[in-house]
């Protein structure tokens, strides 16, 4: 779902792509608790999210809530993505549906 909404902003608005799973940047996000405890590989992402010109970003929901990882974008500063075009993605399941 990411991968294509990110896909179709890109060529409609003429723009570079890169999309990330935030499970493989490591497990240096779910411990941190401010930006200053990011090692380099998410360091690098949040660079990333931060010079996009948009930022498409998804979560699977369970129970009527997001992913822990997902809670992580507080690290990032009130206004950091002020004014940033920004899709979000949610999918979901019945009960007892993968």
């Amino acid at each position: 779902m990411v991968e294509d909404a990110t896909q179709l902003a890109a060529a409609t608005y003429r723009l570079g792509a890169r999309v990330y799973d935030l499970v493989d940047v490591g497990p240096s996000l779910g411990q941190a608790f401010n930006l200053q405890a990011l090692d380099s590989i998410v360091s690098h992402v949040v660079s990333e999210i931060l010079d996009a010109d948009i930022f498409i970003v998804g979560t699977p929901t369970y129970k009527g809530s997001y992913r822990g990882l997902f809670k992580h974008y507080d690290l990032l500063e009130p206004d950091a993505l002020h004014a940033k075009p920004l899709m979000l993605c949610a999918t979901g399941a019945e009960d007892g549906t993968p």
